[in-house]
């Protein structure tokens, strides 16, 4: 059965920072400190592929406010996708994002919830953190 994954993260940079970021292929892999190559076509239509281990397509954008998007890991079956909305807003000291992840394929549930917070909350905290500093 699938599971829907929900996560909400506390960033230090405002929501327009935050959407830029997750949407510029440069931004994206500094932020996160893993992939070598990102491709991210950044409007509705558009594709977004980190290595080989995500790929997806934007089904919306509201500049600064919120991304929807279909996702699939390495490893899933062609039939399965799962999509994925991260909302952002304002808050004190930068962004309150929540993510929610729907239709991850049970069996890797586990290592998707586990790899959002690994992968990405952790090291985006970091980045957005020295960026603060500069």
């Amino acid at each position: 059965m699938p599971k829907t994954i929900e996560q909400v993260v506390r960033l230090a940079a405002p929501p327009d920072v935050v959407y830029r970021t997750y949407l510029d292929p440069r931004r994206h892999l500094a932020a996160c400190g893993w992939g070598e190559r990102a491709k991210i076509t950044k409007k509705v239509g558009g594709w977004m592929q980190i290595d080989t281990e995500i790929w997806g397509r934007f089904l919306h954008l509201t500049p600064g406010r919120l991304i929807v998007q279909t996702w699939r890991g390495r490893g899933w079956s062609k039939r399965d996708e799962s999509m994925l909305v991260l909302a952002l807003e304002r808050a004190k000291g930068g962004t309150l994002l929540r993510m929610t992840h729907v239709n991850v394929p049970d069996k890797h549930a586990r290592g998707i919830r586990t790899g959002w917070q690994y992968y990405y909350w952790k090291p985006w905290r970091a980045y957005f953190r020295r960026l603060k500093r500069k």
